[in-house]
């Protein structure tokens, strides 16, 4: 099933921008920080759209136009778990709660991780 996986990753998947970003404090009196985005990293990854009903109850509390589901090698857990966004075909995606700054909701399956992306939150 593994090399199944990867061959599917290889062949069908998609080339996304995770884009890791560093905080600098300006004032820590006034909790002031200036966040600076770095340059992005390529992850090949199988994307598909995760219906609104489904992201309801696998994502409770995040109310997204959009949701994604990525599925991408294990070997990108530290680079998913420090990113700050990502880049789909051109459309921005979110792996927490950007007022709430909770972690990325993944699991793991083996040698490979499954992960919920989201656009901004709709009002």
């Amino acid at each position: 099933m593994s090399g199944e996986l990867e061959f599917l990753i290889k062949e069908n998947g998609q080339n996304i921008r995770v884009y890791v970003a560093t905080e600098t404090d300006n004032d820590p009196n006034y909790d002031d920080k200036t966040v600076s985005m770095l340059n992005s990293k390529p992850v090949r990854a199988l994307v598909s759209q995760v219906g609104h009903t489904s992201s309801q109850w696998r994502m409770p509390g995040i109310k997204a136009s959009k949701v994604m589901e990525l599925t991408c090698n294990k070997k990108y857990k530290s680079l998913i778990e420090k990113s700050r966004k990502m880049v789909i075909d051109g459309t921005t995606y979110y792996g927490w709660k950007p007022s709430q700054g909770s972690k990325i909701q993944y699991k793991e399956a083996g040698d490979y991780l499954i992960l919920l992306v989201h656009t901004d939150e709709t009002q």
